[in-house]
């Protein structure tokens, strides 16, 4: 059985094969971090992680939170996820989140 791929920088999946989580927002959370660890551990990454980096840095992202040791790449892939399931959501909206729900 391969060992998945777990990033260091993950606040909420360790690898788990089913969510702990009974907490709306932390299964959301542990979702994307789910989503992500399965994009970097394919061969060909390249386009979720691409396309979310560049959704980031359009958006005016680069900079915000950059030294709080969470990597770009998780970061611009917590940002898109975040925007795919609350497409009313704003650049602001994203921060809180981000700040209030996430680093939490």
């Amino acid at each position: 059985m391969e060992t998945p791929y777990i990033d260091k920088d993950c606040h909420y999946y360790h690898g788990e094969k089913e969510c702990p989580y009974t907490d709306t927002a932390k299964i959301e959370i542990w979702n994307y971090e789910v989503t992500y660890n399965q994009a970097v551990s394919l061969e060909d990454s390249s386009h979720l992680l691409d396309y979310s980096m560049e959704l980031y840095t359009r958006d005016g992202l680069s900079d915000f939170s950059k030294d709080d040791g969470v990597s770009f790449s998780l970061k611009s892939c917590l940002y898109l996820l975040y925007k795919k399931d609350h497409p009313e959501a704003t650049v602001e909206g994203f921060k809180h989140w981000y700040l209030f729900q996430y680093r939490y």
